[in-house]
């Protein structure tokens, strides 16, 4: 039986189990997991600065407190929301390279067979790179003709639905695109893919936008969010018969 919604959503759990009783893998991993506490220690240090020193030092210094105590709570909220979804979009492009290494490795253990040959690495990291800022231009694009329905009178008020359903089929697709990159499956495949088995990927994206809405957690969970799309990738593979 193909996983369905909510049997989808449990696979960045089963992949953090993966990775923990996986040894082989953890170096892979470790890799990914220390370039984004870089960048994730850049990116809060950056906006503790603004909201701190800028924002209610500068420019909201001549406020009363209480409006200013207001304005900073808003400020902290918007900048955790910020900081999840700014990790998560530029962590995936600067790791993308060594994270698509992890899901070769886990996806060629889990078939016990060497996966199909791709380019030298120095090109394949480009690829990479390239993949992850063309889905970051498609999800800005669909997003901004999305905010046209925002001003539309009555209709507008569908439009945090419609921005959270194309956030969360992205995020299926970012981390899909993992697996489906290390089968050499063409780029718009990819999107054919996600729309073939729908269910099961909005269930897993639905997962991954509770994740990465949880400050540390998202980047914690990268790699096992990672390896657990790969085991949802294998497990549809199983279970339609299309994997040895």
């Amino acid at each position: 039986m193909v996983p369905g919604f909510f049997a989808a959503a449990t696979y960045p759990v089963r992949g953090l189990l993966h990775l923990l009783r996986t040894p082989r893998l953890w170096k892979l991993a470790l890799l990914p997991f220390l370039v984004n506490l870089v960048l994730y220690t850049l990116i809060a240090a950056f906006l503790f600065w603004f909201v701190s020193e800028k924002l209610l030092g500068d420019w909201l210094s001549g406020w009363p407190s209480w409006a200013r105590w207001i304005a900073g709570i808003v400020a902290v909220l918007s900048a955790l929301a910020l900081m999840a979804f700014s990790f998560t979009i530029l962590g995936n492009i600067v790791a993308s390279p060594l994270l698509d290494f992890l899901a070769e490795r886990a996806l060629a253990d889990l078939r016990g067979r060497p996966l199909p040959e791709g380019g030298p690495w120095y090109v394949e990291a480009v690829r990479s790179v390239g993949r992850q800022i063309l889905k970051l231009v498609l999800f800005g694009g669909i997003q901004l003709v999305l905010l046209l329905v925002l001003l539309i009178p009555v209709v507008g008020v569908v439009h945090p639905v419609l921005s959270a359903v194309v956030t969360i089929f992205f995020l299926a697709l970012e981390y899909l695109e993992y697996p489906l990159a290390a089968d050499r499956v063409p780029f718009c495949g990819r999107f054919g893919y996600l729309f073939r088995h729908f269910r099961t990927a909005f269930g897993l994206g639905g997962s991954l936008f509770v994740i990465v809405l949880i400050p540390i957690v998202g980047y914690f969970a990268l790699p096992a969010c990672v390896v657990g799309a790969t085991l949802l990738y294998r497990d549809l593979e199983l279970r339609e018969g299309e994997g040895p």
